[in-house]
């Protein structure tokens, strides 16, 4: 992984600019592909489009805003924990594809997270993901990526759709038709926590 200098985002409420990754080069040696469609890939770290300012505290979109370069290096991605993602969506308007999509993945991911670090999401937490999802599933959000659209009927409990979903398609590449026999698997164990799908 080779850093590039930083790109700075500037906040477009109070002007303070935010130093943000930019890389020349990377790799997935090391890359975890998990049953969200989150891949972590250490070598190969990306930035959010969805930011937090760090002195006003407001939020937006990296495409949004006048982004500079900067002249120092910085590893910030700035992804946001899962009770920053609600309050962002409660601040901003969500009144393109582009910004329910990337506010959406950046949601399920920040919940996922609090599984992949080991813990336990709270009932309130569960609840909110669960709304979340169902008013995005509801709107047609994932109309066109039908395995992730299976996969969070599998996480907000709903096990009989995402079997419904699964079973009833098919998939020419056989990576796809491997990751939903999988998630297949978890739906009828009405197993709903993310997992591993590849190392």
């Amino acid at each position: 992984m080779n850093l590039a200098k930083c790109q700075l985002a500037v906040c477009p409420h109070c002007g303070t600019k935010k130093e943000i990754i930019r890389l020349i080069s990377g790799n997935t040696i090391g890359a975890v592909l998990w049953s969200d469609s989150k891949n972590v890939a250490p070598m190969l770290p990306f930035a959010s489009p969805l930011q937090k300012c760090p002195h006003c505290n407001h939020f937006y979109f990296m495409y949004d805003v006048i982004i500079e370069d900067g002249e120092n290096y910085s590893m910030e991605e700035g992804w946001l924990n899962f009770k920053d993602t609600i309050k962002a969506k409660n601040e901003l308007e969500l009144n393109t594809k582009e910004k329910m999509d990337d506010w959406t993945m950046i949601m399920v991911w920040a919940y996922n997270d609090i599984i992949r670090r080991g813990n336990e999401p709270t009932h309130v937490q569960y609840e909110i993901f669960k709304n979340n999802v169902s008013s995005m599933l509801e709107a047609n959000i994932f109309e066109d990526n039908v395995l992730l659209k299976a996969e969070l009927y599998r996480e907000i409990g709903i096990y009989e759709k995402c079997v419904e979903i699964l079973e009833n398609f098919s998939f020419k590449e056989e990576f796809l038709s491997e990751i939903a026999d999988k998630i297949l698997i978890k739906a009828k164990e009405k197993d709903n926590k993310v997992f591993i799908l590849e190392k």
